[in-house]
């Protein structure tokens, strides 16, 4: 039995958890692995695993299988004054993703940043502002 998704969110969770020991000024809400029911911001969560493309080479049951997932943190700001919050926020992603590229590897794969996406996320009538960094995960596993 594969254990590459628990192994990359467990991952994850603990690349958040050391970000956040190492940077408690800017993350002053809790990180979660998952999305949680409510903020305390600035927070950050693992968001989907999505894997958009899993090989098999060899006979069902044998061979290899790479999967490649584009897993996702999510790190939250509440947005109440604009120019300030986006400026706490750009330091914030600009950290971590320095924090993720000097941190990519692990074991029997790989993860590292992608791409970020900004984007704004409404719970229970707050609104707060939100960059979504997507991560690249691969890994190739025998089967027999």
């Amino acid at each position: 039995m594969s254990v590459f998704r628990q192994t990359v969110r467990d991952t994850l969770y603990a690349h958040l958890v050391a970000f956040k020991a190492a940077n408690p000024t800017m993350v002053t809400g809790d990180v979660y692995r998952a999305r949680p029911g409510s903020f305390v911001a600035p927070c950050i969560y693992i968001g989907g695993l999505s894997e958009p493309r899993i090989v098999q080479s060899g006979g069902a049951g044998s061979g290899v299988r790479s999967r490649q997932m584009r897993p996702t943190i999510v790190i939250v700001t509440r947005l109440i004054v604009p120019d300030e919050t986006s400026q706490a926020e750009d330091d914030l992603v600009d950290a971590f993703l320095d924090y993720m590229d000097a941190n990519e590897h692990i074991a029997g794969g790989i993860i590292a940043t992608e791409s970020t996406q900004d984007t704004e996320l409404t719970l229970e009538g707050t609104v707060y502002s939100a960059t979504v960094i997507t991560c690249r995960a691969e890994v190739a596993e025998g089967r027999s």
